[in-house]
């Protein structure tokens, strides 16, 4: 079996598990083909200065969404929005139906001009994309939040405070929404992630959690 055929098979398998969680996900919805046009347009249009977003997790990130369609998207630490954009391909940004409220958020400008100009190449030129710590943003907007992705990197506090990046932002989020952070497999994140896992395990605010070892990187899925 090839890696691609592999990467599907992994996906296809997590996202079973997680229906069986939260039968609301509409497994039915997986589409591989759109993927690959999807990956096109994005590997085609997007400046990618780096990324630890790999293969497998892009494909997660993409069906997730596609599962899930998610109304109102937010990426706490967007960077030059690589991440993000799989969520908003598998959310269906131009389809039909409610329209879809994108907000990114980092400290970096000049990743955020490069994020700016990539969503421009695929015709979102409604998204927000704001300079402020994640853990200070003040959410505005009248929208509850489906999915929540969290991929904040200080350098010199790393991911300390993915706890108060999800505190901040829980008031906003909709029953059912999807809280997905970033790096939790990763070995030098290990206790930086410490306080976030206590909080999301050991408090009745979430109805789900789990580490997802994906690749090095890994992802931690929450259901609020």
């Amino acid at each position: 079996m090839d890696k691609l055929a592999t990467y599907e098979s992994i996906i296809e398998l997590i996202i079973e598990e997680i229906h069986g969680i939260d039968n609301h996900l509409n497994k039915d919805t997986m589409n591989w083909n759109e993927f690959i046009r999807f990956s096109d347009l994005i590997h085609d249009s997007f400046i990618i200065p780096s990324t630890t977003i790999s293969p497998v997790m892009r494909r997660f990130l993409y069906m997730i969404a596609r599962c899930k369609q998610p109304v109102t998207i937010v990426a706490a630490g967007v960077y030059t929005g690589y991440a993000l954009s799989w969520m908003v391909g598998g959310a269906g940004i131009q389809a039909p139906g409610k329209k879809k409220f994108i907000l990114g958020i980092d400290t970096d400008e000049n990743a955020l001009t490069v994020c700016r100009n990539n969503y421009s190449t695929i015709g979102l030129t409604d998204g927000v994309f704001e300079k402020q710590r994640a853990q200070d943003y003040v959410y505005k907007a009248n929208k509850p939040i489906d999915m929540l992705f969290i991929d904040i990197d200080d350098p010199i506090s790393g991911k300390v405070d993915y706890e108060n990046v999800l505190k901040n932002f829980y008031p906003f989020l909709a029953d059912g929404a999807y809280v997905l952070a970033h790096d939790s497999n990763e070995r030098k994140f290990k206790t930086d992630f410490q306080p976030y896992h206590r909080y999301v395990y050991n408090t009745k605010l979430f109805s789900y959690s789990a580490v997802l070892p994906l690749d090095s990187c890994g992802i931690t899925l929450t259901i609020k």
